[in-house]
This record gives C-alpha cells, sequence and structure tokens, in this order.
C-alpha cells in the first residue's frame, strides 16, 4: 500500500495436469465429496438419507484425490466458514456438476458461477438431497451444467491463468514504481 499498489483479489484455481476428466474411472456414485464431516451434520444427513449413492471420504491428495472426484456423477461440497474452496474448482475440472452451499454475496461465487448454468446452489440439507437426486437421474442436464463448468475453468481458473495474472500485475507495479 506505501507503494501505491493495491491488493488483487485472485480466487483458487485448479490444477489442470491432475484435475481432468478420466473417462478411464467409473462413476460408482451419484455424488462423491472429500469434504467429511460439516454443516453441523449436513454430510451426515445427506449420507442418512441417500445412502451408498453419496460418498464422502477424506485424505486424498494429489492424484488419489483427482480420481476420486472422478467417481462420483457430480462433486458435493460444503465450506466450513461459508469460503470459497478449492474442491469447486478442482471439481468442474474434473469435468463434473459440482453442488454447493450458497455463499455470501463478498465471495463473488454467484459472479463467477451462473446456478443452473455452471454450478448447483443448495441452501440446506433437504434441498441438497433433492438437487441430488434429481441431477442424478437427469444426465443430459447434469452434464450440461458441468460442461459449462468446465469449460469456465478451463478458461479462467487454472495455474496458467493465475501465473499470467500475476505477472501482469507484477509488470503493471513495476511500471508503476518506476
Amino acid at each position: 500500500r506505501s507503494l501505491g499498489i493495491n491488493a488483487e483479489y485472485w480466487t483458487h484455481h485448479a490444477d489442470h495436469r491432475l484435475f481432468r476428466p478420466r473417462p478411464d474411472i467409473k462413476e460408482e456414485f451419484d455424488c462423491v465429496t472429500t469434504c467429511g464431516p460439516r454443516g453441523g451434520g449436513l454430510t451426515e444427513k445427506i449420507k442418512a438419507e441417500l445412502g451408498a449413492a453419496f460418498n464422502n471420504e477424506r485424505y486424498f491428495y494429489g492424484e488419489d484425490h483427482a480420481k476420486r472426484l472422478c467417481m462420483g456423477k457430480m462433486v458435493f461440497q460444503c465450506s466450513q466458514f461459508k469460503e470459497v474452496t478449492r474442491r469447486i474448482f478442482e471439481g468442474m475440472a474434473c469435468g463434473k456438476m459440482v453442488i454447493t452451499d450458497r455463499l455470501p454475496a463478498e465471495t463473488k461465487m454467484q459472479e463467477m458461477f451462473e446456478d443452473g448454468k455452471d454450478i448447483v446452489y443448495y441452501d440446506s440439507a433437504e434441498d441438497a438431497i433433492e438437487k441430488i437426486r434429481y441431477y442424478a437421474s437427469h444426465d443430459d442436464e447434469r452434464l450440461m451444467i458441468a460442461n459449462s463448468g468446465y469449460v469456465k475453468v478451463m478458461a479462467h481458473h487454472t495455474v496458467s491463468q493465475r501465473v499470467d495474472v500475476f505477472e501482469q500485475v507484477v509488470t503493471k507495479a513495476k511500471q508503476e514504481m518506476s
């Protein structure tokens, strides 16, 4: 700030070398997540209602995490503190429809991803369950949303784009300082 340079807001991104569609991996679940217990029992309620169709296992890293996300028809996310998380971008980069809790306006999620077009937002456990069931049996709609999210992430939210923007900001800052 003392140099007259403002901070830049960059949200998460996906490493497209790891997180990519993997047609060789069988979709074993309607919905998969790696977020563990979240939302004051939300994930447990969903699991109780959907049973084996909802998989929530944790502690996968790198390649194993990417493969795990590809095992579901869709990827579920529940933020811990109403924050944007990497799982949203990684799930989309895997070519999966992402269903996530509706985040506050200041996160700019709704500006990045349109509900029902690029992503699906839910407002409660009941809403999430209803939407997971719906999209699990409506392949055409789910795949359209998944593809739209994938295209947006590949165009705007990969490592390459973050590096490009970083270089632009540094170049601009150097020019302003000289």
